[in-house]
């Protein structure tokens, strides 16, 4: 029996997206690039007072491979678990999104982060829900990465008792330090992006939340992530209104939780512990092993029963007052659509709470094609170090040299990316990407024949699909973007967004593209461990990638590229320079 009509009717709406989004050849027609803001926003919150954070930071030396691959486990016992204050909680901030200067290009001004944004539009604000933070008070804030402060906009009971509204597999936050909350902002996604601006935030939401991740284990913070959260609790926590302009439209895609166990006093031992009437029956009935929090253990989903407590019920008593914003800009008209499509997405009505197999387990390979083994990996080492990776500005410069990189890398590379597990609510069988499957293009691998690959990321294998010299076809696909004919390998990161929609729900469109997020920024971070340069797209010609890698006929469709080369050689990498200095609080 398939889902009912108002769902089939959700997922034919987003499916409709899908196809509408796609790009191809206008014969005769130059390809296009579209250009990306060349305005920066006033601040969000221009009316709230500036909390200033801490610009010295914690010492990251934790190699980039061992973050990726071992996490906390890779760390001394005396770098796990940093004082809960408000510096670390800056640096956490400041290397998974912090703002590193700026460039002066001929289309506008460019901001550098700590974090790469699809035609730098960074389409994404931070929401700090702070619990027992020493110098700062309980309360939600948000993080403003351009003045590098934070602004307070409610207390700490109402945001414990809205982020749990509904969710008891939430109940473990009320004994975190603090918990962030990743949102797409639609304003900075109007312009250009033929129509894939909502593909876009996705998959910036989802480099994010990895960033933050990533940025997490380097200083020996643990995390729990939740890749879906109640839109309708989460856009009133943030104080959106609900007919709000579409420049002040925002929507909860994640939320990084600090999962280490608060080490003072927590805000809700002093709040009153009962429901509100009208909630009290809103609770499902939960097995506390079905909805234990999910600690990132190598990027691998562990459930831990420590920190679950379902006993605590919801403190939330009135709905939240809405809270202004400054007037955003908006470049056109469409986003009326984008704001429909995430509600297609996210609205209740879906019973699947958590993705398992047969979903998470599917493959656009045909039963018993022949894989090959390529036998013992030698190690990369730790990596150039995570501090010095996220601290660094990339190249602005798309240009790779046409240099080979060796097989080990390559393989190295698609292990960081793609067996480093998933997070809530996609529970694959392995430690293994749970929706998002990768095509490789090799162009100069040592070792390895040029052409079309499949990793089988289950169980690290690869297939051989198609032997040959495929720079043309990758230039041309990828509307001529230079690296990506020029770099050593291109991956194309699938999933197969028809069937998961139709057996998942339409949720499943959203989270494979958090997902696919998630893995290009693991790809990307593993480059730069190991002194290799990266380069993304979501702007290629679908049908045209479909039919080069085989899938035509199958419900298989590509989200992003990524190429992986070696960068040029004297590159400048300090062009920009850090506005922040580093520093070490273990002295």
């Amino acid at each position: 029996m398939g889902p009912p009509r108002h769902i089939l009717d959700r997922v034919e709406r987003v499916y409709a997206y899908h196809q509408a989004s796609k790009l191809a050849f206008a014969e005769g027609a130059a390809p296009t690039w579209p250009a990306p803001p060349n305005d920066i926003d006033k601040p969000l919150f221009a009316d709230r007072g500036k909390i200033p954070l801490p610009t010295i930071l914690l010492d990251a030396p934790l190699g980039a491979l061992a973050a990726l691959e071992s996490s906390l486990e890779a760390l001394p016992d005396s770098f796990v678990a940093p004082p809960q204050t408000l510096k670390t909680l800056a640096s956490w901030l400041y290397m998974a999104d912090g703002m590193l200067g700026d460039r002066r290009q001929l289309d506008g001004r460019h901001e550098v982060r700590t974090l790469v944004s699809e035609g730098d539009r960074f389409p994404f604000e931070i929401y700090v829900a702070a619990f027992s933070i020493d110098e700062l008070e309980p309360g939600l804030y948000h993080y403003d990465p351009r003045d590098f402060v934070l602004r307070r906009l409610r207390d700490g009971p109402d945001t414990l008792a809205q982020i749990k509204r509904g969710r008891p597999d939430l109940e473990f936050i009320k004994r975190a330090p603090a918990a962030l909350l990743i949102s797409t902002t639609y304003r900075r996604l109007a312009r250009g992006l033929h129509g894939r601006g909502y593909r876009a935030g996705l998959l910036d939401a989802g480099r994010l939340a990895q960033n933050l991740v990533v940025a997490a284990c380097g200083i020996g913070i643990q995390t729990i992530v939740r890749l879906r959260m109640t839109d309708s609790t989460m856009r009133e926590l943030i104080g959106v209104e609900p007919r709000a302009d579409m420049s002040q439209q925002e929507s909860v895609q994640s939320m990084v939780v600090w999962a280490d166990r608060s080490q003072r006093e927590a805000i809700w031992m002093h709040v009153p512990k009962a429901p509100h009437k009208e909630e009290a029956a809103s609770f499902p009935s939960a097995d506390r092993a079905e909805v234990a929090p999910q600690i990132n253990v190598g990027g691998a989903a562990v459930a831990s029963l420590e920190l679950t407590d379902l006993s605590l019920p919801s403190m939330r008593k009135e709905t939240l007052a809405p809270i202004p914003r400054t007037a955003g800009l908006i470049h056109n008209a469409g986003l009326d659509e984008v704001l429909a499509i995430q509600q297609c997405c996210v609205a209740t009505g879906v019973g699947v709470r958590e993705i398992r197999a047969p979903l998470t387990e599917m493959t656009p390979m045909p039963a018993g094609y022949p894989t090959m083994e390529l036998g013992q990996l030698s190690r990369n080492g730790h990596g150039a170090p995570l501090g010095n990776i996220l601290l660094r500005p990339q190249p602005a410069t798309g240009i790779m040299q046409r240099h080979s990189i060796g097989r080990d890398m390559l393989r190295t590379l698609s292990r960081m990316a793609f067996r480093g597990g998933s997070y809530f609510p996609l529970f694959p069988s392995g430690v293994h990407s749970a929706l998002i499957r990768p095509f490789w293009v090799l162009h100069h691998v040592s070792g390895m024949d040029d052409g079309l690959w499949f990793y089988q990321a289950t169980d690290d294998s690869w297939c051989l699909l198609r032997s040959g010299d495929m720079r043309f076809e990758l230039q041309y696909l990828t509307m001529y973007h230079p690296c990506f004919s020029e770099a050593a390998a291109v991956c194309v990161m699938v999933a197969a967004v028809q069937t998961l929609m139709l057996q998942g729900g339409p949720d499943t469109y959203r989270l494979a593209h958090l997902e696919a997020g998630t893995a290009e920024n693991r790809l990307g971070l593993a480059a730069r461990g190991l002194e290799l340069a990266s380069s993304s797209t979501l702007l290629f010609y679908d049908e045209d990638v479909r039919k080069f890698l085989g899938l035509s006929h199958t419900a298989w469709e590509p989200l992003v590229m990524t190429a992986i080369g070696v960068p040029p050689a004297g590159l400048d990498k300090s062009a920009v320079t850090p506005v922040l200095a580093e520093g070490d609080w273990r002295g």
